[in-house]
């Protein structure tokens, strides 16, 4: 059960981090379009700080996966 959330925690972050990278990749190709953002530099550094905090977690979230799988099967 417990791995059930982890792997969905997992989904998330990659998505998570997916999204903010498709994001950049308007930004660099359509920088004049992006009539919300007229700060470009800050824009593109909100995504960067997400895919950052994302990859910390996928990070986590992975390791947690593998030792507790290790765990259990020592366990059997």
């Amino acid at each position: 059960m417990m791995n059930e959330f982890l792997e969905s925690l997992k989904l998330d972050y990659e998505a998570q981090i997916k999204k903010a990278e498709a994001n950049i990749k308007v930004y660099m190709k359509y920088p004049a379009g992006i009539g919300e953002h007229p700060e470009l530099d800050k824009a593109i550094d909100s995504q960067i700080k997400i895919i950052a905090e994302h990859e910390d977690k996928l990070s986590t979230v992975k390791r947690l996966l593998q030792e507790w799988a290790i765990e259990l099967s020592n366990n059997n």
